[in-house]
């Protein structure tokens, strides 16, 4: 009997905002003392490289892309089980609705469950509920701050975490790729 192992080489990314530039050269040396490669690391911002020149991947403009997506079939679908829920069962809630009008609230209310559904599969509560650390990297480096990227292994990303940990970052955000 054979076993096949698949082994996943993800690709993490560690973003760090920094308010200031010479912070940031600081953490970018620091790094380097950890022996992180330099091929692994840069600085985004300005007088850096931009998010253009980069290409780093944003989770919360993707997280509101995919909540856009997911919102676009659940509310129909919701629509649709909320008005098939009603005629299946017979509910007669809003009495003074008459027939037509309780399905067509099924609909409505099987819509906005379908809607919150979409909120929850595509993690957008996350985006919704943090607040200001749900800036997105272009907004952060408009407002000036410095983005340390690394990229590379989980084990990379965690030996450069605790590198960037000694930094007073605004944000220290890891994610795949």
């Amino acid at each position: 009997m054979t076993t096949n192992y698949t082994v996943n080489y993800t690709t993490n990314y560690l973003v760090a905002a920094i308010a200031d530039r010479m912070m940031a050269e600081e953490a970018l040396v620091s790094l380097r003392r950890e022996d992180i490669p330099d091929r692994t690391t840069v600085i985004l911002g300005k007088g850096f490289k931009t998010l253009e020149e980069y290409s780093l991947p944003d989770p919360v403009e993707s997280t509101w892309k995919r909540l856009r997506w997911t919102a676009t079939w659940l509310a129909p679908f919701g629509f649709l089980g909320g008005m098939g829920f009603n005629v299946v069962t017979g509910l007669n809630t809003f009495p003074w609705a008459g027939d037509g009008g309780n399905i067509l609230i099924g609909g409505v209310l099987g819509a906005i469950g379908g809607t919150m559904g979409s909120i929850l599969a595509s993690d957008g509560w996350l985006v919704i509920l943090s607040g200001k650390r749900s800036m997105t990297h272009r907004q952060r480096i408009e407002a000036g701050q410095y983005l340390v990227v690394v990229k590379g292994s989980e084990t990379l990303i965690r030996r450069a975490t605790k590198a960037l940990l000694k930094y007073e970052t605004l944000s220290l955000e890891n994610y795949p790729e």
